[in-house]
């Protein structure tokens, strides 16, 4: 699942935010422990995706590459999800 341009540009924000009180339009405010709590996320979805794409480039027959992906997709939506709950939306 691709990242959106929203999620691209919340990370840039939060990576060079250090005062917390940076605004992204249509959410609140982000205090220093939201950043922090997402940037930790960011970082463990990483983590996640750079094991994921190992398992990948893995060619022996225990790999099944299906699941491999779905489970990529899968995870890449809970920490998009997972941060939307930190970051709290105005709307929807």
């Amino acid at each position: 699942m691709p990242k959106s341009i929203l999620e691209d540009a919340m990370h840039e924000m939060v990576k060079e935010s250090d005062t917390g009180d940076e605004k992204i339009k249509g959410y609140h405010a982000l205090t220093k422990t939201e950043l922090g709590l997402i940037n930790e996320g960011k970082d463990l979805e990483k983590q996640c995706i750079d094991y994921i794409s190992r398992l990948q480039s893995c060619k022996d027959a225990f790999v099944t590459q299906v699941d491999i992906a779905t489970g990529k997709t899968n995870i890449r939506q809970g920490f998009m999800w997972i941060i939307r709950g930190i970051a709290r939306p105005d709307e929807f």
